[in-house]
């Protein structure tokens, strides 16, 4: 039971990289050992060593499982152990522990995590878009901001012919990127979507000169304006544009 040794040991055997042998080790010590904490750490270790060293998945399941049975609020192991399901593409079991995280953990990030993560499983593996959407909205309702839920949403919105919530994800997303050319993108999109689904031709207009704005070099949020100015006789506004199109078009 002496606790020194067991630890050098470990020590000794990590370096050499003998993988088998420090398992062992730890086996010996989680056994050795009284304290509640030691058996948790070194099982978490354990689990580490089949996880990223042997790529053995279902006996590092096993580890962060013995973790849960001694400390069933052990969020790490609990989020670990949705991360191993989410890897074997058994969602029922990752969606379980993700929810268990999600209502246990204080950390406002983490929780919006777990529901965007929760949501794309309901939606991509197991086909439940119902539960899915209302997962992505409690992440929303956490962090308005959060753009893969926004993205998300706005995929479920169009895909279901919802123009007027797929115009209002897509505005939300744009406005919370940061990234010039992303954002052009996203307003492009949605001037699209304004333009020939909701026939709200104004506001497609004015999408499509806040892209330029973002990225002055988007040849499709010129096109449409080059079409609009010259529509409406703006020429001084029409020419730059048409310029910048010619210039860039193909020889």
């Amino acid at each position: 039971t002496h606790e020194a040794a067991f630890e050098s040991l470990e020590r000794c055997y990590r370096r050499l990289r003998q993988w088998h042998d420090l398992i062992n080790a730890y086996d010996r010590h989680i056994n050795a050992t009284l304290d509640r904490q030691k058996k948790i750490d070194l099982y978490g270790a354990t689990a580490k060593v089949y996880a990223e060293e042997l790529s053995d998945t279902e006996r590092a399941i096993d580890a962060y499982l013995n973790i849960v049975d001694i400390e069933d609020t052990n969020i790490a192991a609990l989020e670990a152990l949705a991360k191993l399901y989410e890897k074997q593409s058994d969602a029922a079991k990752s969606i379980d522990y993700m929810t268990r995280v999600a209502d246990l953990t204080a950390d406002g990030k983490q929780r919006v995590e777990m529901y965007y993560r929760i949501g794309k499983q309901l939606d991509e593996k197991l086909g439940d878009r119902v539960q899915a959407q209302e997962r992505f909205e409690m992440a929303l309702d956490l962090d308005p901001a959060h753009l893969p839920t926004l993205a998300s949403l706005r995929v479920i919105a169009i895909d279901a012919a919802d123009w007027d919530r797929a115009a209002r994800y897509l505005d939300q997303e744009q406005m919370s990127t940061e990234a010039p050319r992303t954002r052009a993108r996203l307003l492009v999109e949605l001037g699209k979507l304004r333009d020939e689904m909701l026939g709200e031709h104004d506001l497609a207009v004015q999408a499509y000169e806040l892209a330029l704005q973002a990225d002055g070099d988007n040849e499709d949020a010129a096109l449409p304006l080059v079409n609009e100015y010259a529509g409406t006789q703006q020429w001084t506004k029409a020419e730059p544009l048409a310029e910048m199109l010619a210039k860039n078009k193909p020889s």
